[in-house]
């Protein structure tokens, strides 16, 4: 049965003594415990087949069915209401999925917010740029805008929330190369903001922008120092 506790993000995320298999006989994940704290900056690596999507889905309580424990601040996952998950975490996938509405409507929800905080999001996710600003109509499921812009609206809709987790699972692999640039500085540098990246990019460069590199490998997890 669904919990009934509000889920919390203040402090941190656990997986302790954690086992998952999609097959009883076949373990992804074995033993497996991980701690997220509020405000670093993740990046999950690993060979195709090792579980980076699964990791995303137990993080984001997609996967309840799990040997073991998981812990947002505290509190048992089963015990959580997981409807509201999304009030605390955000995925951002590489299909963002947008109504036919304007982009503005899109982010909002129709939900109240002051100017200042839709311009703030609205340049730092660049939508300024597009077409008609806000005003521009995404058309059905988005296919008026561009992947990139779509992926755009998606950030912006959690940003607007103050979404404190953002899991990025090739989420912004469509914006261009400057404007994907320009976005990563302000996410990496918003200090209040806990950044889970999936990454294919294992160069130097790319990863010393994390505080930890999270390999996957062996129905485990090996945390790295980025730097």
């Amino acid at each position: 049965m669904e919990g009934k506790a509000a889920p919390t993000f203040d402090k941190s995320l656990k997986f302790e003594n954690l086992n998952f298999g999609y097959e009883e006989d076949k373990p992804l994940f074995s033993d497996m415990s991980l701690n997220i704290e509020r405000g670093k900056k993740y990046a999950v690596t690993g060979k195709n087949g090792t579980g980076k999507s699964t990791l995303i889905r137990l993080l984001s309580g997609y996967i309840d069915k799990y040997e073991g424990e998981i812990f947002f601040d505290g509190t048992e996952l089963k015990d959580l209401n997981q409807d509201r998950l999304n009030e605390i975490c955000a995925i951002i996938g590489q299909n963002a999925y947008l109504f036919d509405d304007t982009i503005l409507e899109n982010i909002t929800f129709g939900e109240n917010y002051s100017k200042e905080e839709i311009d703030r999001v609205v340049k730092l996710c660049g939508i300024d740029k597009i077409r008609e600003g806000l005003n521009t109509n995404v058309g059905e499921k988005g296919k008026e805008l561009s992947g990139g812009q779509r992926q755009r609206v998606a950030i912006a809709r959690a940003l607007i929330r103050h979404t404190p987790l953002l899991i990025i699972d090739e989420g912004m692999n469509a914006i261009d190369e400057e404007g994907n640039n320009e976005l990563w500085e302000t996410l990496l540098n918003d200090k209040d903001l806990t950044i889970v990246s999936v990454t294919h990019d294992l160069s130097k460069e790319n990863l010393v922008r994390y505080d930890e590199v999270l390999s996957l490998e062996d129905k485990k997890i090996e945390v790295k120092m980025a730097a």
